[in-house]
């Protein structure tokens, strides 16, 4: 309120990119969804049916749909054929003979859960009606990602997050649209990493301090920084050596992503601001030249002509789900920060 002639117009980024931003968003928020609804779906089985929790790897999956619709409670899967349900899961893919054995297997010994008519028949209609929005979820997430691919495509920024190690496809769009095309938007890297929320805040008063996580921030652009820089690590030598310095200083998995995340943001920034793609090698001389702590092993320099990721995004440590059930980092933030 009292500095407003310190505050700079923010321009009105591209068709493309506000396009590519709310797209990325909402194929998120319908992945959400689709994992609340798959939830319920498991909570509502395992009251009555739990057995199919067991047996069905995922349940959001056609052949977990089609499973459960021709056999919607264990009664009627036991007085199947086996070699029905045999010719069932072949026909959807299923082709270990081991897992198969186990199922058929595990039929016939399966006890029912309840039979409470009420509770069975009200779960019956539950689960029906899961497994139909599930559907429908599935398939407007696919018709969100055709149209994320192909403004992807068209668009300027690609060939600059296409040279980042890990990006991929799935990380892609979502990099462009945190970053936008405006190369006024950040006047240094700084700006960047307390916009994105990747640097923590620091609160002192008299003798005491504190470093932080930072939660004012959009969570959706942190998540986007926080998974491209975990994935990141298994394509990039010098990443990985950051990384493993990281471990070897008793941080966090998390902490260890965030500082790896604000060190990336320095080099995306600079690669940004000058509209130049991303050189591993060339940033690899660059850390030989200044006798860097975190240059990688002869052994761990195979990443660096390994190719650009291709898979869906997904942190590869499987430690969280949600950016709102992080710790603080705490005292111990203040090592990797100044570093």
């Amino acid at each position: 309120m009292r500095d407003r002639h310190k505050l700079r117009r923010l321009p009105t980024d591209t068709v493309e990119t506000r396009k590519l931003q709310r797209l990325v968003e909402d194929r998120r928020c319908l992945v959400d969804e689709k994992t609340a609804q798959l939830n319920r779906l498991r909570s509502r089985l395992k009251e009555f049916y739990p057995q199919a929790v067991r047996w069905l790897d995922e349940l959001d999956s056609p052949m977990a749909a089609a499973f459960l619709r021709r056999w919607p409670t264990l009664g009627q899967l036991q007085r199947a054929k086996l070699n029905s349900i045999r010719d069932f899961f072949h026909q959807h893919g299923c082709r270990s003979e081991a897992l198969l054995s186990w199922r058929l297997n595990e039929i016939p010994k399966a006890v029912p859960a309840t039979e409470d008519p009420a509770i069975v028949q009200s779960g019956l209609v539950a689960v029906q009606a899961g497994l139909e929005l599930i559907a429908t979820l599935r398939a407007q997430i696919s018709i969100v990602e055709r149209e994320i691919q192909a403004t992807t495509a068209l668009h300027p920024e690609l060939p600059l997050v296409a040279s980042l190690p890990g990006a991929g496809p799935a990380l892609e769009p979502r990099l462009i649209a945190a970053l936008g095309t405006d190369r006024n938007r950040f006047a240094d890297a700084r700006e960047l990493q307390t916009y994105t929320g990747i640097a923590p805040v620091t609160q002192a008063s008299g003798n005491s301090k504190w470093v932080h996580f930072r939660w004012a921030c959009p969570k959706f652009v942190r998540q986007t920084f926080h998974e491209w820089a975990a994935h990141s690590i298994g394509y990039s030598s010098w990443a990985k050596a950051f990384y493993d310095s990281q471990i070897a200083r008793h941080k966090s998995p998390n902490a260890a992503i965030r500082a790896l995340a604000f060190k990336w943001q320095r080099i995306l920034f600079r690669c940004w601001k000058d509209g130049t793609t991303y050189d591993e090698s060339r940033y690899i001389e660059s850390l030989r030249r200044r006798g860097s702590p975190w240059l990688p092993s002869l052994a761990d320099e195979k990443y660096i002509d390994r190719p650009p990721q291709k898979t869906e995004a997904c942190p590869p440590f499987g430690l969280w789900g949600s950016f709102n059930s992080f710790s603080c980092c705490g005292g111990n933030a203040l090592p990797y920060w100044s570093a």
